[in-house]
């Protein structure tokens, strides 16, 4: 039913333009009183001159014969009438009536009944809750470093790196500074030199300042945004774009989504992230609770799945699953993902640095 919904105004524009309307605007004969067709000799045949009477105005011709009081504006700058909608009009005055403006009042029409005509509405389901999140300084510190290994089958083919580098003001706001490192370690994996930072508000994680840098092979891309919340934009380099309200950057984001306090298996939460110019509201899946054994130890963990895939340390397709801790700094332990060229690739946690 949805999909039949834009037919039913185009229809009523076909019909009434064309199914018999109540003028004959080709012949002498106009069923209307007062009303005739413009010249003899018809060069616009959906012209039509009406004569008003007593008690006219231009809403009121507009809607005997047009079908829409408010077409009567159309009205008054075709005839070039000083008269407002309901002023009355002059016994006589002649009016011109361009009947090709019948059609709009066909489309109002169908656009009223359109809702009588779909199924009734279900109840929609509440919102869940919003998650409970911790201020960021409880969650992490400065100086915390997480370092993986990539492993490309039994082959570890590069180093990732997740920092929490010393504090900094930008455009006047004390900002962490989160720094995401990675880099190819042999000859015959294409050669990888990513480097993504993030300036984000201390209390909030709300982006101030975003850079991306990505040497992937032949792949090349270097960009940095600006991020004015009070104006609700971004500005990427010299193009300005919308950052909607609570949007992070893509490291941001992932911290963010550190301070919350997790909903049970089965159920979600959601995180905005703005990266490459668009607002992206992305859910992560709580799947289920394992223990995982990593090169950096073994650890309780929640698995988790970001519904949506974005540009990062590797370009990826296919699903991503995410393991982290199951305690409150909720620290990535392992990543398993598709990337571009590659195939499976799985991202481990090898060392672990948390100051005290």
């Amino acid at each position: 039913m949805r999909a039949s919904r834009p037919l039913i105004p185009l229809l009523a524009i076909l019909c009434f333009s064309g199914c018999g309307g109540r003028y004959v605007v080709k012949g002498s004969q106009i069923e209307e009183p007062g009303a005739r067709v413009v010249g003899e000799e018809l060069v616009e045949p959906d012209l039509m001159e009406y004569a008003t009477v007593k008690g006219d105005t231009l809403a009121k011709v507009a809607a005997d014969h047009l079908g829409w009081d408010r077409l009567w504006l159309h009205l008054k700058e075709w005839n070039k009438l000083p008269q407002g909608a309901k002023d009355p009009l002059p016994e006589g005055t002649k009016i011109v009536i361009p009947l090709r403006f019948k059609p709009l009042a066909g489309a109002r029409a169908a656009a009223a009944v359109a809702p009588a005509l779909q199924p009734a509405k279900h109840r929609v389901a509440a919102a869940p809750p919003k998650p409970v999140v911790r201020p960021p300084s409880q969650v992490f510190r400065v100086g915390e470093k997480l370092t993986f290994d990539v492993k490309w089958y039994a082959i570890t083919g590069g180093q990732a790196t997740l920092t929490l580098a010393p504090m900094d003001v930008v455009n006047g706001e004390p900002c962490w500074h989160i720094i995401a490192l990675a880099k190819s370690k042999i000859v015959f994996f294409f050669k990888v030199e990513d480097r993504i930072e993030s300036f984000s508000t201390a209390a909030e994680l709300l982006p101030v300042q975003f850079e991306k840098h990505l040497h992937e092979g032949r792949y090349r891309k270097d960009l940095v945004a600006i991020f004015d919340r009070d104006r609700g934009n971004a500005k990427w380099g010299s193009l300005l774009v919308p950052l909607n309200a609570g949007c992070r950057d893509l490291l941001s984001a992932f911290y963010w989504f550190r301070t919350m306090a997790l909903p049970p298996p089965g159920q979600e939460v959601n995180v905005c992230v703005h990266t490459d110019k668009t607002n992206f509201p992305m859910g992560v899946k709580i799947l289920r609770r394992e223990t995982v054994k990593v090169p950096a130890g073994t650890f309780r963990t929640i698995l988790i799945k970001p519904f949506l895939k974005f540009e990062g340390l590797w370009r990826q397709r296919g699903d991503i699953l995410i393991w982290v801790t199951d305690d409150a700094a909720h620290i990535p332990v392992l990543v398993r993902s598709k990337v571009f060229l590659l195939g499976s690739v799985d991202i481990v946690l090898t060392k672990l640095e948390r100051p005290q």
